[in-house]
Formats: structure tokens, C-alpha cells, sequence
């Protein structure tokens, strides 16, 4: 995720398809998990990937503000 420092992608492939897990790490003590999505193609919907980064944005907010 270019552009969003700490923000991480995991991909998990079962039986069923694809599990993606948007997550953010800071201070290597915390992980925040931001978004979670079950697919069946190999694209991320760009609306996927703006949940994770809008959330993202909140939590620093919070977090710092």
C-alpha cells in the first residue's frame, strides 16, 4: 500500500477463496485490524482498499489527536 506507511496487506487463500485483512502496525507493539474482505477474483476493489485507508485516517486521529 504505497503511500500509506504501516499499512499492510495479508492474503490467505482456503477452500473457499480468498481472505484479505487490511491492518496497520505501530511501534511494532500494536496492530490494528482495519478491514476484512472474502474474494473470488485476484483484483481488490479500489472501494476495499478506501475503507482500509479512510479507517486508517480515523484511528490515527484518534490515537494521536
Amino acid at each position: 500500500m504505497s503511500g500509506y506507511p504501516g499499512l499492510k496487506e495479508l492474503r490467505v487463500k482456503d477452500s473457499r477463496g480468498i481472505v484479505r485483512v487490511f491492518y496497520y502496525v505501530q511501534h511494532k507493539d500494536h496492530i490494528f485490524i482495519l478491514h476484512l474482505i472474502r474474494k473470488k477474483t485476484q483484483k481488490t476493489q479500489q472501494q476495499d482498499i478506501e475503507t482500509a485507508i479512510q479507517r486508517l485516517k480515523r484511528m490515527k486521529e484518534e490515537f494521536n489527536g
